[in-house]
């Protein structure tokens, strides 16, 4: 409870802040120069955090549009009282400075509870996971409610810089597994460019909203939850190709991210993977090791642990269906890979076939 209200304090108190800062002008000319000077207190934080990488851009660009947000508010509020010749202490003028502080905020508030209805009303059409496809790949998802369309494609950006053909991917899931759940306004058959899940690594369950938080409301550390794998669709070059680039990258050889590397591999431990001991990766990854399946003599499945920081965690590229699955775990689930490997590849398969049945 504490922490929900110190952020929505600090929510206010941002917001409040751009307000003030132009209500309070007492002339056309006053105003214009307080606009003008929050428009460059906005540039110049835009241009500071812009230099900080994206997770700066990331972390600080909610405070930043709160802050923007309330001085167009208040310049719009300033700018009737000046319309209207009415002062700020007047009873009228006292009306207008209310509504112009709570119009947004209420505006906002209206839109979510609008969407809330939205959602219920979408979820309540949407088919649902028992109609799933007869085949062995849907057995562990079928009891898992309702069912959302949506069709992969690839950002056009990187579409534009491809030269192998690829294909938009039509896929049913159960809702129930996206990453952050539950999804607002589902779509059907919206195209987007990756989709985000989670699910227990035990029972392929879906992993619920409340996971991160204990009964007492106080968060869970990564470490103290039960495994978990977080795991994305999305199309782009077969794993084939791609586990080249991440080679070469690990390695440093960011020049010629597709030229084959010399790969020297050695048994390992998990099952349907080999080590791989060349290339080596750099100075600063030296402790990552990157574990590959070949079949065909193409490499079918690529898995790359940090080995280091509080929590090592692993990631996964491989392909199912026409999709490409990607996806983290904590490295102490690495035992489980044949587990997480068969759970991600079900997941997708029957996702596919759920469409392909609907079309059909």
């Amino acid at each position: 409870m504490g922490h929900n209200w110190l952020i929505f304090s600090t929510i206010i108190l941002t917001y409040g802040v751009g307000f003030v800062g132009t209500v309070s002008a007492h002339a056309w000319i006053g105003l214009g120069i307080r606009f003008l000077i929050c428009l460059g207190i906005v540039v110049g934080l835009l241009f500071w955090a812009g230099s900080g990488g994206g997770l700066v851009v990331f972390i600080f660009s909610f405070p930043i549009l709160l802050f923007a947000a309330g001085a167009v508010s208040g310049v719009t509020t300033r700018a009737a009282l000046l319309r209207l010749r009415w002062g700020a202490r007047s009873g009228k003028g006292i009306l207008v400075i209310l509504t112009g502080l709570s119009a947004l905020p209420a505006g906002t508030a209206a839109y979510g509870v609008y969407r809330q209805w939205e959602s219920r009303a979408l979820y309540a059409a949407l088919p649902t996971a028992d109609s799933l496809p007869a085949i062995p790949a849907c057995d562990p998802f079928r009891q898992t409610g309702p069912m959302i369309g949506a069709v992969i494609t690839e950002p056009r950006r990187d579409a534009s810089s491809r030269t192998i053909p690829f294909n938009d991917t039509r896929v049913l899931y159960p809702a129930v597994y996206r990453d952050p759940y539950p999804p607002r306004s589902p779509k059907s058959d919206e195209k987007v460019s990756w989709i985000s899940f989670k699910m227990y690594v035990e029972g392929a369950r879906p992993v619920p909203p409340e996971d991160s938080k204990g009964a007492d409301g106080k968060w869970i550390p990564l470490n103290k939850r039960q495994p978990s794998i977080r795991f994305h669709f999305r199309s782009r070059a077969p794993i084939a190709e791609h586990a080249i680039r991440m080679l070469n990258i690990t390695s440093g050889n960011t020049t010629r991210l597709d030229d084959v590397p010399d790969i020297r591999l050695a048994p390992s431990s998990h099952d349907g993977l080999s080590l791989v001991v060349s290339p080596q990766p750099r100075s600063i990854d030296r402790s990552k090791k990157s574990f590959v399946a070949i079949r065909d003599g193409l490499i079918d499945e690529l898995v790359q642990c940090s080995g280091n920081g509080t929590f090592p965690q692993c990631t996964f590229t491989l392909d199912e269906s026409g999709i490409t699955l990607e996806g983290t775990f904590a490295e102490t689930s690495f035992v489980d890979w044949p587990l997480i490997r068969k759970d991600v590849k079900n997941f997708a398969s029957c996702s596919v076939a759920a469409a392909r049945q609907g079309a059909g």
